[in-house]
């Protein structure tokens, strides 16, 4: 079974040395390739690039699989619905110190650090957890949504689809992040966040992305 990295930017490269390390993925893959339409190039730091369409040519989807590594969530979502059309399959890959309780329910795809996840957490499909990142009790967290270091998220939180929870930003228990919204580096979010809204400040104030290009993922 190959693995291919779809996306050879920052996020990608730092998913491969970590892959790297973990003596499980050396077991399970054969090969690791990263797969970018746009990079232009045969190789990023010694491992071989294919565009998708040469990726999807070369192995069958009983022989290839996919780990989507962009940060932005509607780059997830699209990239996602790619490979599933084509009828490929998606790894899922947990680091070797996450902690995550036993009721913890994971969809397909999902991209998880060294992080904790609490009881009953449930992660949708497609979602990307970074380091350090803390998701209290019953929080669900869905589709194409990215959490990123060294955030907390309380309990009973709901992430909607496509939701951005920037790095260092904190959520109080059963707070609302609506669908395609951004929540802020550092921001502290006290009360929902309508969809496709974006928390900036601590206090967290709330405004739209649309007044806001540098929100857009």
């Amino acid at each position: 079974m190959v693995l291919g990295l779809f996306g050879a930017g920052g996020a990608g490269r730092g998913l491969y040395d970590a892959l790297s390390k973990d003596q499980r993925v050396q077991e399970s893959y054969e090969r690791i390739v990263f797969v970018d339409d746009v990079v232009g190039v045969a190789q990023i730091d010694g491992v071989d690039v294919l565009t998708f369409d040469e990726a999807i040519r070369c192995y069958a989807n009983d022989e290839l699989k996919f780990l989507i590594c962009l940060g932005g969530p509607a780059a997830r979502e699209k990239v996602y619905y790619k490979i599933k059309e084509k009828g490929y399959s998606l790894a899922t890959w947990i680091h070797p110190r996450a902690e995550i309780a036993a009721t913890v329910s994971l969809g397909e795809g999902n991209i998880i650090y060294d992080c904790y996840l609490d009881v009953g957490v449930t992660i949708g499909n497609n979602v990307l957890i970074y380091k350090n990142a803390v998701i209290g009790h019953d929080s669900v967290v869905k589709d194409h949504s990215v959490v990123s270091v060294g955030t907390f998220i309380g309990g009973h939180c709901v992430l909607e689809t496509k939701t951005y929870f920037g790095p260092c930003a904190a959520a109080r228990d059963q707070v609302h992040v609506g669908q395609e919204s951004t929540v802020g580096i550092n921001a502290a979010v006290f009360k929902d966040v309508p969809d496709g809204s974006a928390a900036i400040g601590n206090p967290a104030k709330i405004v739209p992305k649309s007044q806001k290009g540098l929100f857009e993922k």
